[in-house]
Order: C-alpha cells, then structure tokens, then sequence
C-alpha cells in the first residue's frame, strides 16, 4: 500500500490530468514538502497504476505538442482508492526522521563538530518553522479542511522539534563541562 499511490488517485478523481501536469499540482499545493513524492515517482507510479487497472491512460495531442497520456480513475481504482483511506486511516506507524542516523552517532565525533552539526540541523528545523509560518499565513484562506489539518500537524511537529533541538543542544554541551 503506497501514500504516493493514495496521492495520485485521490488528485486524478478530480479530473484526468497527465504525469507533468499532476506532478505541478502537488508542487503547486506543496504536497512534496509534507509528504514524501517526487516527480519521477508520479510516472512511475501513473504506469503502475495503469497497469493495474486503477487508471486509463489515453494518448491525446495538442497541435504539434509531443502525445502524452491523460489518466483517469477507472471503477476498479476508485475502489482501490477507498481501500487505501481505510488502510492510511488505521495505519499511524511510527514517525522516523531521517536525522536520527545523525544523531545516534553524535558522541562518536569530536564535541566541537558535534556542537557545529547540531546547529546545522538547528537551523534547519527553524527554517522549516519559518516556511510552515509564512506558508499557513499565505494560503490559510483557499484551503479547505484537509490540508488546513495537514499544515496544522506539521507546524505542531516542527513546533516540538525546534524546541527539542534547542533542548538537545544545551545538553550536549553541559556534557563538556567538568563535574
């Protein structure tokens, strides 16, 4: 069962839109930034899913425009699509951040560049916030529930990892100080 897959069909039941032009919706609604989709995996998993008999794929051609294939939802996958609301909506696995591989390591570095990198993901995760902020004040007005509670979630998540990295990084450096 794949997030991408729930993404795609979910967007096409919408209206048919070819790969390119799906891929710009999600960076548009700068799904790839909350959720884990990149353009080539909207392809791959447009073929796959036609494949299967979730989409129809039809060639279509604007003027002398190269052909590219328009995909809709077909019965069989709007039933997929429900399948895969059940499953997302009982599947609350735990949450990993790629950064712990980082961190479950930091004691096995020099405490100065420890210090240093730290802060690199300090930073990052304030720049984050920023962009939750900035992005919640400008499109807060045209959203509708879902991705106002997807938003909401995130900046609550990136609320607690500031505030944990800021506690991570005064214990770490209390560890350098003599007893």
């Amino acid at each position: 069962m794949s997030s991408v897959e729930l993404i795609i069909l979910g967007i096409l039941l919408d209206r048919p839109l070819n790969p390119y032009e799906l891929a710009r919706q999600i960076d548009e609604r700068s799904v790839s930034r909350i959720l884990k989709i990149s353009r080539p995996a909207v392809y791959k998993v447009c073929k796959r899913l036609a494949r299967q008999g979730y989409l129809r794929g039809k060639a279509m051609r604007e003027g002398e425009l190269p052909e590219k294939t328009v995909y809709s939802v077909t019965p069989k996958g709007k039933k997929h699509f429900q399948r895969l609301m059940e499953h997302f909506s009982r599947a609350a696995l735990p949450m990993y951040f790629e950064f712990n591989s980082f961190l479950f390591h930091i004691e096995r570095i020099e405490s100065g560049k420890a210090q240093e990198m730290l802060g690199n993901l300090q930073t990052e995760l304030l720049e984050l916030q920023e962009w939750v902020i900035a992005h919640q004040k400008e499109e807060a007005a045209r959203w509708s529930f879902a991705p106002e509670a997807i938003v909401e979630q995130y900046s609550m998540v990136i609320s607690a990892l500031v505030k944990w990295i800021d506690k991570t990084i005064r214990k770490h450096k209390e560890l350098d100080r003599p007893r």
